[in-house]
């Protein structure tokens, strides 16, 4: 995955964007997200050897979401929460 154009603003309401979806379209676009974490956290009950880092990088310019596994991390990096919430199937 492609880090997001340095420059990017970085949305600041995210909580109310949530907040606004109507429960049918938080739902859908929750579900691959919801689904990441259980998948982590079944690994992380089994051996410990899984966690996920949801943040943003150091320039301020993309959001980055990371599963750290035994086989390296995988990180999914974009400029709107609305594209992690449905690209985290990515890194299923």
């Amino acid at each position: 995955m492609q880090k997001v154009q340095r420059g990017a603003d970085l949305p600041k309401d995210n909580e109310a964007q949530i907040n606004a979806m109507d429960d049918k379209m938080l739902g859908m676009s929750a579900r691959p997200l919801l689904t990441l974490i259980a998948q982590c956290l079944d690994m992380a009950a089994n051996d410990g050897s899984c966690w996920i880092s949801i943040g943003c990088t150091r320039k301020l310019d993309s959001f980055v979401l990371t599963v750290h596994q035994p086989e390296g991390p995988l990180s999914l990096y974009a400029n709107d929460m609305g594209v992690l919430l449905t690209d985290a199937s990515t890194l299923l």
